[in-house]
This record gives structure tokens, sequence and C-alpha cells, in this order.
């Protein structure tokens, strides 16, 4: 395997005077290969000349960046951040990701559909980048995952049972414009940032009561009804577009934040009925999660 460019930063500590004394217990080969300057001076050589990384490196690697073709998951036992290239392709097979990875970011060009048990079992967080436009299946995801980015691409109706009862922070990507239903999102759920395009009614129950943090985002112009939204939000932005008048009924009493362009045609309402329930106004010349 080809060394990735910065794969070799999570390595530079093991130079240190302390914790090269905890690799005493090491053969005098593979100490002599993490010692003082050594180690430094290998980093650049192998960054240049883009050598393969020793075998008796691989185990003491806890972040892969770049990479570009499957890794063998035997020789990663630590590895715990591992991060394609925009050109990486391949057709991941269940076991063929080391169990100990937590944070797994896919590339630009990654459209492989995900069977189950492809993603470890200690995954904590997963992004997928531009073109990633697949379906996720029920169970694909790990129950341990908190984080999920999808894709700029992404456009699949969320089934029952796809998003993990631990999950805690959902960024649903650009293009995401699909109906939600109750349900689908789990009681854990603490941020939910929703697409650039997502423009749909939301039902009552579809919001967990543990949301405590919403952002609709540049397309977004719906009514939100009474009940809708979560009793124990905090935070929530409006975007660009939004022009529906805000009923102080629909605001639940937890809520401290709220943010509104300032081409929102009921501004002053709104500053009324903040004011009267103690609710910080946020008002933007564009919306800072627009970028």
């Amino acid at each position: 395997m080809e060394l990735p460019d910065l794969c070799w930063l999570n390595i530079i500590k093991y130079s240190e005077p302390k914790t090269t004394k905890n690799l005493a217990l090491c053969n005098t080969e593979f100490h002599k290969f993490f010692n003082g300057e050594y180690i430094k001076k290998l980093i650049i050589n192998f960054k240049k000349k883009k050598k393969k990384i020793p075998e008796k490196a691989k185990e003491y690697i806890t972040s892969l960046y770049n990479v570009d073709t499957i890794i063998e998951s035997s020789k990663f036992s630590r590895l715990k951040v591992i991060k394609f290239n925009d050109f990486f392709k391949n057709k991941l097979l269940p076991n063929s990701l080391p169990s100990s990875v937590e944070s797994i970011t896919f590339g630009k060009y990654y459209n492989r559909p995900i069977d189950l048990g492809v993603l470890p079992p200690k995954l904590k967080n997963i992004m997928f980048d531009y073109y990633y436009n697949q379906e996720i299946q029920p169970n694909v995801l790990p129950e341990s995952v908190l984080s999920i980015t999808f894709s700029n691409t992404y456009n699949y109706k969320i089934q029952p049972n796809v998003l993990p009862k631990s999950l805690v922070y959902i960024n649903l990507g650009w293009n995401f414009n699909c109906e939600l239903e109750p349900g689908i999102f789990p009681s854990s759920l603490d941020t939910i940032i929703f697409s650039w395009c997502f423009n749909r009614p939301i039902k009552k129950g579809t919001l967990p009561a543990s949301v405590k943090t919403i952002i609709f985002r540049w397309w977004f112009n719906r009514k939100i009804k009474e009940s809708v939204l979560p009793i124990s939000l905090i935070n929530i932005t409006f975007g660009y577009l939004y022009s529906k008048k805000i009923s102080p009924k629909i605001l639940p009493p937890s809520l401290e934040n709220i943010s509104v362009d300032k081409s929102y045609p009921y501004i002053n309402d709104l500053k009324k009925i903040c004011n009267e329930k103690e609710i910080n106004l946020i008002i933007t010349s564009k919306n800072i999660f627009d970028h």
C-alpha cells in the first residue's frame, strides 16, 4: 500500500522521549525505527518516495488519510480514523475494515452500496462526500454511530431502522428532499441540519423530543404547526427564503435562540414574540450555514 500523505503524523509522538520509553519491550530493530531523529527523516523520505509502510509500523498507526486502496484489516489493529481519497471506488466487503475504526470519511467519487457487516462495530462517525447516492438499508449502520453526514447528492427516503438508536448528530447534505415519517429519527438525536433543498412539511412526532438544535437551510419555506417542534429545543435557524409567519404557539418554552435572515417579512412581529418569551433573536444578513 502506498503511503498516504498524512498518515505518519500520528506516529511522530513515538519519537518523544517519554513515549519512546514505552517501547522498551519491542525488539531492538523496531525500537531503533521509532527512536529520535530517525523517525522524522523516515517520515520525510517516505512521503517523497511513496514507499510502502513497513509491516512493523502498521499496528501502531491510529489514523490513515488519503487512502486509495483496501487496507489489510488484520495489520492495522489500532486504527481509529480512516479517510479515503476522492478516487477510491472499490466495493468494501464485510470485515475488510479493521474492527477498531471509529471514524470513516468516504471520498468525493465514492458511490458504492454498503452491505451489512461492512462498517466496523465501534464506528462513531461516518461522512459521505459529494457523489454518494446509494440507499442505506436497515441495520447497515452500527448501533455505535453517533454522527452521520450525508453527501451533496444523497436523496433517498430514510426508512425505519436505518438510523442507529445512538445517533446524536445528522447532516442531510444538499439535495435531500424526501418526506420524513414519524419514528425514523432516534430518541437520542440532539442536532438536525436539514439539506439546502429540503422543503417538505414536517409532521407532528417526526422530530424527537431530545432534539436541541435544528437548522433549516436555504429552500425550506413551510409553515410549522403547533406541537411539531421538540419540547427540548434550544436553537433554531431558518434559512434565507423562509417567509412564513411564526406563531408564538409553535415555539417551545425551552427555546433560547432563533435565527432568521434580515429579509424575513415578519421580523417586527418576531421581535415582539422574542421579547415576550425572552428568546434571543439573531438576525443575519445571510444565513451563516448556507456557505
